[in-house]
């Protein structure tokens, strides 16, 4: 990003910061009713592909932008912004985060027996305990109103120009479903955090992590997709077992209703997507073979060692959110320890997925991940840049 992109940021916080005044209670018992349309005029617009218009005029109406143009009609009742000087971006969206969740409560239940390995319950037996599988969970219905309040932790990353997420549950083997959510501040009696919802589910996350050890199922990688496999089967059973039912329920037996079941049936019947981990080239082999095995539409995440299968993520049309904490050497390590040239290739390349992503011609977003503030993302995209990635695509 260059130095008078930071500075349109925050002119433009500053901008919108204006329109947000209040009015003092002695004039008013209640707020005046904001003006139909707000204008815009002489700022410089740089839309999402890098294009930019010199002069433009933005209009917006009801929260939503109307027209941008350099010849635009304002209406005479709008509020006029003078842009001189100021810069106007498309919000940032991060790709996939767990920011904004209220903290989960550490119950550790699975979907029937209370199984799970990750912490409670007892240990799990097998498949039929449904360990640490809980699609039904929907972030939509997680968010913490405090996160989202003036002083809130999502308040940082608005203030430097992040307007939504992809905000998901990120525990368990199937963890639940994400949500597109606006960034906006709760702030009056009248609103909820549910109000930022933008749409859900758009997506159903899955880790692949079992942090239960070899005393309870699953207990390796191998365990684990054998469980996630054995889920899918259940799930396009219990589909079938719903239709034939339905078809002719004479005589025959109801199916009987699984929550865990229930959610990613609907989701391989109406082909949502499922957001699969997998950063090292070898993990996206495995993400590649269950999505063509299951016939699954899927998201890869984390995905920074795509530089090394980016033609193959183009063949299976996988698209990819890319997760910008790129791959260090820990700060504690042993400084005598030898470090092998795989874990070094792979910190040295991966920075430069993005752009061997583009030339692929996959389909691929930006996730903060692990990183703490917005201009450490910023940071993670200029290497980016530097590796090979064009502006205009950052």
């Amino acid at each position: 990003m260059h130095p008078h992109h930071q500075l349109g940021f925050a002119a433009v916080t500053a901008l919108w910061g204006l329109l947000g005044l209040a009015v003092p209670s002695s004039v008013a018992a209640e707020p005046p009713a904001p003006p139909p349309y707000y204008a815009v005029q002489n700022v410089r617009v740089v839309s999402g592909d890098g294009a930019v218009l010199e002069g433009a005029t933005v209009l917006l109406a009801d929260g939503l932008i109307e027209g941008v143009g350099s010849d635009l009609a304002v209406p005479p009742d709008a509020r006029v912004i003078d842009g001189t000087d100021l810069v106007l971006y498309p919000g940032l969206i991060d790709g996939l985060t767990a920011r904004g969740l209220a903290p989960a409560a550490d119950e550790g239940e699975g979907a029937r027996s209370g199984g799970s390995p990750f912490g409670g319950g007892s240990i799990s037996r097998g498949p039929e305990d449904r360990p640490a599988t809980t699609p039904w969970v929907s972030a939509a219905e997680e968010l913490s109103a405090d996160a989202f309040g003036a002083d809130g932790t999502v308040s940082k990353w608005r203030s430097a120009g992040f307007t939504a997420a992809v905000v998901s549950p990120e525990k368990g083997i199937f963890a639940g479903q994400a949500a597109m959510v606006g960034l906006g501040r709760v702030e009056r009696d009248d609103e909820t955090v549910e109000d930022l919802v933008i749409a859900t589910p758009v997506a159903h996350r899955l880790t692949f992590e079992s942090a239960g050890g070899f005393r309870s199922f699953p207990g390796s990688l191998m365990g684990v997709f054998a469980y996630v496999k054995q889920v899918l089967e259940d799930a396009r059973h219990a589909l079938r077992a719903e239709a034939v039912y339905a078809a002719d329920p004479t005589g025959r037996e109801r199916p009987q209703f699984d929550r865990a079941l229930v959610p990613l049936g609907r989701a391989l019947a109406e082909s949502e997507p499922f957001l699969m981990p997998g950063n090292l080239p070898r993990e996206i082999d495995r993400v590649v073979a269950l999505a063509r095995e299951y016939s699954l539409r899927v998201v890869l995440y984390g995905g920074q060692g795509a530089y090394a299968r980016a033609e193959e993520l183009a063949a299976a049309g996988i698209p990819v959110i890319v997760d910008l904490d790129w791959p260090e050497a820990k700060k504690d390590r042993d400084p005598e320890a030898d470090t092998p040239f795989p874990t070094l290739y792979h910190r040295r390349m991966a920075p430069s997925t993005p752009a061997r992503l583009a030339e692929a011609g996959v389909r691929f977003v930006f996730s903060s991940g692990g990183l703490a503030s917005a201009a450490e993302v910023m940071e993670a995209v200029r290497r980016a840049v530097d590796a090979g990635l064009p502006e205009e695509r950052a």
